[in-house]
């Protein structure tokens, strides 16, 4: 029905069973018609279970697509533990085949063939214990009968029956009791086995299929052609444009009157500080933030350097020439420190798409998307803040609504188009890379800051300053209440933590340097807080489910709802504005567009949003069609393009555990079902209640 049987090999096992103790592998293949195919191995064990339970054969069986196969053996038996030319690693044997195999999908602990047996075991272990229990009580109350009733050599003679039976019983009970605590001890260390080996299993299979290596070395060889050739042809055109257009601006004059034609830009007293603080967020705050992946961590730091690099430079470049063409004055580039700042603001809008993106695409894709992507970002920034003038000193609509929505959707045509991606085997997090993730978030909060009043006026700093704080201080709390309400067991996520906390510093960019009040900032931070993690929560599974957009980072939670609510909320307080709030300044004279600047705001926010959206669908589309992307097996791992050291997942310290756990002598099954683990676990409440006795004292 299955195809044939492809191959059969043996382990050396025990003999007391005729050699029944040997392992029989065999391979069943599934035709290609039937679909995905599945390699089923079977290990029947040697030795044999004490009584009351019996340890049966199991399966380990892999999933495949076209029908092809590999097997990885796994034998526990003590007598086999230590390698041998069949188990090379103690315990594990594996078995290749010789041609590659297409997209392998995961390893999986089958159904255990006595599942029933073993339930059918424990029950009746569990039903002596009760009996005896009876018959002890039962025996108990005869002889406080017969005690009474002392009157006759007859009657002392069954009174000492009575002693006899129930200490025969309740030796009998201590022993069930024994053999059940032993049985319970067994199963435990079953399990650990277990995960080890399912573990170690996935390890070996990613590491070590010399197939697949031979591949994907190829592949990754023809991909560094290409990334060496485009990356090299941009970064010497930029040189290129450096060396013949740009140039230092004159050094800042502390002494210089209002007369002298010295720009403030060249400040490095006033700017260069401001400059590094958005640096250490570029650099540390969002590269550790996209730490959280298990098994991308060189990507995320790796990554996030090289693009804000290529992204300083080039965003130089692109925001001056826009502002010489606003003005219709073409001339050299004077570089200063604002321009650097200007460049640190682009790098920081392309992390924030890459966000989107992270795990899912190549450096080449990376490299090409950034590079147009600045060149959309200087559009955008050219029509909304040099044009329209729109009032947003802290980016909430020019970098993270913009970023936000430009990676979303490129994310739609550069997303592997593959079920369950959630579900990926890769796209989760560990303890330790939840922590590493937090160092980015704290960095992040502290410096936010520094961020919304990098270009701000000096005079304004000191509100764009305390604005910031209080509305971070908002989105902290908020999220922290919210995270506990909405999420499963009233337990706080870190996810919600490590991104939520940072929506007010998004929200507040607009309006920093306008009049909110202390109130007012605290509320903002309060709204885009719990706005952010109710999108943790509940939007970004709708949105995938819905729309088919994979958002790795949670860019639209963190970044574009945020962002929208930030433009918003300057629209309402420049509408609201009256001339005594600013110092009896008026107001069609404090604003750009005076009474009508809130719906320019508007309308600085939906132009920016098509221009995003358009542009992120084009080049997502156009680079999903130039360039491969990893494979779907490597998605969100780093060894699809780094070099990984000899710990990579931990592959030595499962090879370890799991030679540990083969080589003890265990007999417990392998899984018990949910209800008899719910006996085992109340059984152990029972024994461990008291002071941990002997368990012959609960009687």
């Amino acid at each position: 029905m299955f195809g044939r049987t492809d191959s059969i090999a043996s382990l050396p096992g025990d003999d007391r069973r005729g050699g029944a103790g040997d392992v029989e592998l065999t391979t069943i293949e599934t035709p290609q018609h039937m679909g995905p195919g599945r390699a089923i191995m079977t290990r029947v064990n040697s030795d044999v279970m004490t009584p009351p339970l019996h340890r049966g054969p199991q399966r380990l069986s892999r999933k495949f697509t076209g029908g092809q196969s590999v097997e990885i053996l796994v034998n526990n038996n003590s007598s086999t533990s230590s390698p041998t030319p069949s188990s090379p690693l103690g315990g594990i044997s594996i078995i290749l085949p010789d041609h590659d195999v297409a997209s392998p999908a995961e390893f999986y602990l089958g159904e255990d063939i006595d599942t029933e047996l073993h339930k059918q075991e424990f029950e009746h272990l569990n039903n002596t214990i009760t009996k005896l229990r009876d018959q002890i009580t039962r025996l108990a109350h005869l002889e406080n009968d017969q005690i009474q009733r002392i009157d006759s050599p007859e009657a002392r003679e069954r009174l000492e029956r009575l002693h006899h039976d129930r200490d025969e019983f309740q030796v009998r009970l201590d022993r069930a009791v024994a053999n059940r605590k032993e049985a319970i001890q067994r199963i435990r260390e079953r399990k650990t086995e277990i995960k080890n080996t399912k573990q170690a299993i996935d390890d070996i299979s990613e590491l070590s299929y010399p197939s697949y290596g031979d591949h994907h070395h190829h592949q990754g060889g023809r991909r560094f052609d290409l990334f060496f050739i485009l990356f090299s042809i941009m970064q010497v055109a930029i040189m290129v444009l450096y060396w013949l257009f740009v140039d230092y601006e004159a050094p800042y004059d502390p002494h210089a009157t209002a007369s002298d034609d010295v720009h403030p830009g060249n400040d490095v007293f006033g700017y260069y500080l401001y400059f590094i603080d958005v640096s250490f967020m570029m650099y540390i705050g969002f590269g550790y933030l996209m730490t959280f992946l298990r098994r991308y961590g060189f990507g995320s730091l790796g990554f996030c350097f090289l693009l804000s690099a290529l992204a300083v430079e080039w965003g130089v470049l692109c925001l001056e020439l826009v502002r010489q063409f606003a003005v219709r004055q073409y001339h050299v580039i004077h570089l200063n420190m604002l321009g650097l700042i200007d460049g640190n603001f682009a790098a920081v809008t392309i992390l924030i798409s890459f966000g989107a993106l992270i795990g899912k695409t190549s450096p080449l894709q990376m490299v090409f998307l950034v590079f147009f992507e600045i060149v959309f970002y200087a559009l955008a920034f050219l029509v909304c803040a040099l044009k329209l003038q729109m009032v947003d000193v802290g980016g909430s609509i020019a970098i993270h609504t913009f970023g936000a929505f430009f990676g979303l959707s490129a994310s739609y045509f550069l997303s592997p188009k593959i079920e369950n991606i959630d579900m990926h085997k890769h796209k989760t997090s560990r303890y330790s890379s939840d922590i590493f993730a937090m160092i980015g978030t704290v960095f992040l909060w502290v410096l936010w800051p520094s961020f919304n009043a990098g270009i701000a006026l000096h005079e304004l700093r000191y509100r764009v300053i305390m604005n910031t704080v209080l509305a971070l201080i908002g989105s902290c709390v908020t999220t922290f209440v919210l995270s506990r309400l909405l999420r499963p067991h009233r337990k706080f996520d870190m996810v919600d933590v490590q991104n939520a906390t940072l929506a007010g510093g998004v929200a507040v960019g607009c309006s920093a340097d306008l009049v909110l009040g202390p109130g007012g900032a605290l509320l903002l931070g309060m709204v885009a807080g719990g706005l952010s993690t109710t999108g943790f929560c509940h939007v970004s599974a709708f949105v995938e489910k819905k729309f088919g957009i994979q958002d790795t980072c949670g860019i639209l939670n963190l970044h574009g709802l945020p962002g929208i609510l930030g433009a918003v909320a300057s629209a309402v307080v420049v509408g609201v504005a009256r001339d005594d709030v600013y110092g009896g300044v008026p107001v069609s004279s404090l604003f750009p567009h005076g009474a009508n600047q809130g719906r320019i705001q508007i309308y600085s926010l939906l132009i920016t949003l098509a221009i995003a959206i358009g542009s992120g669908a084009l080049m997502g589309f156009t680079t999903s069609h130039l360039f491969d992307g990893p494979s779907s097996r490597n998605l969100f791992e780093d060894s699809e393009y780094w070099h990984v050291s000899h710990d990579y997942g931990n592959l030595g310290a499962n090879i370890a555990a799991l030679q540990s756990s083969s080589s003890s002598s265990s007999s417990a099954p392998s899984r018990t079902t949910a209800s008899n683990l719910r006996t085992i676990n109340a059984h152990e409440e029972e024994e461990g209640e008291g002071d941990g006795s002997d368990s012959s004292s609960h009687y």
